[in-house]
């Protein structure tokens, strides 16, 4: 198993945003974004409306998941005032095969300012500098362009497209996968 303890000196960060580890404390500001009809129609999990105690089952899920190596959430974070604009993630943590999946999400007052993206890159660099995976993939809903140009700027590639992969609300939905090895992030 790896261990996903952050030094100081390794925190996730740019000149705009940290990485921070999610923590139950954050479930007020989670709830609060990620109950957004938004989130929900791009989402592979999320609904809309949220049960009022969602992000608090949901981060105790999480941190079941970095306990046993599965998994690791990450709040987006502001660096000059930390506040919490979404999450990223590395699930599914596979490392026989060294793989992961990435996810992430935005809340809507965050969106169009490359923070998605810059969360991205930060996530798939410490997936392949810091966890030794060999690649990381993301699955999203085909009709979220947005999440496609998030890849696509990450420097994934388009893998293909899983037909009625995804079933929200009673309606199966494709998804479209996207990819990278490591000796491709650059």
């Amino acid at each position: 198993m790896i261990d996903f303890e952050l030094t100081e000196s390794s925190l996730l960060m740019n000149d705009n945003l940290a990485l921070v580890p999610v923590r139950q404390s954050d479930a007020p500001s989670i709830q609060t974004l990620a109950n957004d009809p938004l989130i929900a129609s791009t989402s592979l999990s999320i609904q809309y409306p949220l049960p009022d105690d969602w992000a608090e089952g949901w981060i105790q899920r999480l941190d079941q998941d970095r306990q046993s190596g599965r998994g690791i959430t990450f709040t987006i974070r502001r660096r000059h005032d930390n506040q919490i604009m979404g999450v990223v993630s590395l699930l599914d943590i596979n490392y026989r095969f060294e793989n992961a999946e990435l996810a992430y999400w935005l809340g809507s007052p965050f969106r169009g300012c490359g923070h998605a993206t810059a969360a991205a890159r930060l996530v798939v660099r410490y997936g392949f500098n810091r966890l030794s995976l060999h690649r990381i993939y993301a699955f999203y809903l085909s009709h979220n362009l947005n999440s496609e140009k998030v890849l696509q700027r990450v420097g994934m590639r388009y893998e293909g497209e899983l037909r009625q992969h995804i079933k929200k609300e009673g309606v199966y939905m494709n998804s479209k996968v996207y990819g990278m090895l490591a000796e491709e992030f650059g």
